[in-house]
């Protein structure tokens, strides 16, 4: 093996990936939100696939969520200071699994899978060899590393290979002229009530070699980062990719792409100013099969395209067919006399991603049409804008043009008197 690969795997690679993932667990405010949604599961909330047994069998207990964020932070902090990393670092993906769970019945899928994954994939590899309290750092290179960088490597690279694939595959012609594109920088922008994007073009044709190179890009992962090695290639065009999505679709992926500390080639700077190397070949063979079927899970996740899983879950694809009408679940009022009245969608939607997802699954995009969960929406959401003489609520699937603002109803899903919510 050449002195080159040998320097690719290096464990302050894998010291670094540790001390960024347990920062992000200690400041990830989604772990209090998981925790506070666990008090009071929506009867909206669907379970990811993987998550379900959990939601049957155990159920949402608040004081097992406080211990799994004790357990997340606890591991955290162990994992920064690199003390019984590894076994700290194992008892924070066992919190990670059971509470982050919560946080995906919110309404949205919210993409943090891979803090999980990097996290069990460090406890299975040796992570704190260089960068401990109270250690002299020495730069180790070798095969003991290989397993795990190899590991983490991989699942950047399915992150983005999948979504690909099903560009290439599923996009077609809309995809490939920058018309999906264009479409879904609409989507976006409205779904955050028209909030102006950053980077915006004038019409669809322009997106077309946006739309390719994003395509190309992602395609390239595995050839890039597990072919040739080439993390530093990757890592710029990937940090080019996330600010491209961050100004045109407002989607920014803030808790990922830290993590891509572990592509930066740290050895090569250290090894100029001469700091101390030595090899290490001995390698942690019981931990293969752990690192295999987590590679596994993320692997199974892409190839079936499961968009709503947990703990494994392909990441957004954006390969869809859409149009400038976006789907909505419209609510029209109807008073004593019979007349209809359509409520403006702002008034009973806030500007995320999580309130249009509860939309859409309520409008049977996702889901069968659940009578329970639209009774439940109306109570907290409809009726406090309801005027006395109104006497009935009837739910559309209807969509909005996004180009003048023109509400269609489609189909009338469900029809409810208001007695019927007392």
């Amino acid at each position: 093996m050449s002195m080159r690969v040998e320097k690719t795997y290096s464990a302050i690679r894998l010291d670094l990936l540790r001390i960024m993932i347990s920062c992000l667990l200690l400041c990830s405010p989604e772990l209090r939100v998981a925790l506070s949604s666990m008090e009071s599961v929506s009867p909206l909330a669907i379970a990811p696939f993987g998550f379900g047994w959990v939601v049957d069998h155990i159920g949402p207990h608040f004081a097992l969520g406080k211990l799994s964020l004790a357990l997340i932070y606890g591991g955290a902090l162990l994992g920064l200071l690199g003390w019984y990393a590894r076994g700290g670092l194992a008892l924070a993906a066992i919190g990670q699994f059971y509470l982050i769970g919560w946080l995906q019945m919110r309404g949205a899928t919210v993409h943090c899978h891979h803090l999980l994954w990097f996290t069990v994939a460090l406890a299975a590899s040796p992570c704190s060899d260089v960068l401990r309290l109270g250690h002299r750092p020495v730069l180790y290179i070798g095969r003991r590393y290989r397993d795990g960088l190899i590991t983490v490597w991989a699942i950047i690279a399915m992150i983005f290979f999948f979504p690909g694939v099903f560009k290439l595959i599923l996009g077609g012609r809309p995809w490939f002229s920058g018309e999906t594109f264009y479409y879904t920088t609409l989507w976006k922008a409205a779904q955050y009530w028209d909030q102006p994007l950053m980077l915006s073009l004038s019409s669809s044709l322009a997106y077309a070699p946006l739309s390719w190179g994003a395509m190309l890009f992602e395609l390239s992962a595995p050839l890039i980062l597990l072919w040739y090695r080439r993390t530093g290639l990757f890592l710029g065009l990937a940090l080019s990719f996330h600010l491209g999505t961050s100004l045109m679709l407002n989607i920014h992926f803030t808790n990922l792409w830290p993590c891509y500390i572990a592509l930066v080639p740290w050895e090569s700077g250290l090894t100029q100013v001469q700091a101390p190397v030595a090899q290490r070949t001995e390698e942690l063979r019981p931990m293969r099969p752990l690192l295999t079927l987590l590679l596994i899970g993320v692997l199974y996740a892409g190839v079936t395209m499961n968009l709503n899983g947990w703990p494994f879950a392909c990441y957004p694809t954006f390969h869809q067919k859409i149009s400038h009408n976006m789907p909505l679940m419209s609510v029209v009022v109807q008073d004593q006399r019979g007349q209809k009245r359509r409520l403006d969608y702002h008034q009973y939607m806030r500007p995320n991603n999580r309130a249009w997802g509860e939309n859409w699954r309520l409008a049977g995009f996702y889901a069968p049409i659940d009578e329970g969960a639209l009774k439940s929406f109306s109570r907290s959401k409809i009726t406090p804008l309801l005027k006395p003489r109104d006497n009935a609520l009837l739910f559309y699937r209807s969509s909005i043009n996004l180009l003048n603002d023109e509400v269609k109803d489609h189909k009338l899903l469900y029809s409810v008197k208001l007695e019927e919510l007392r």
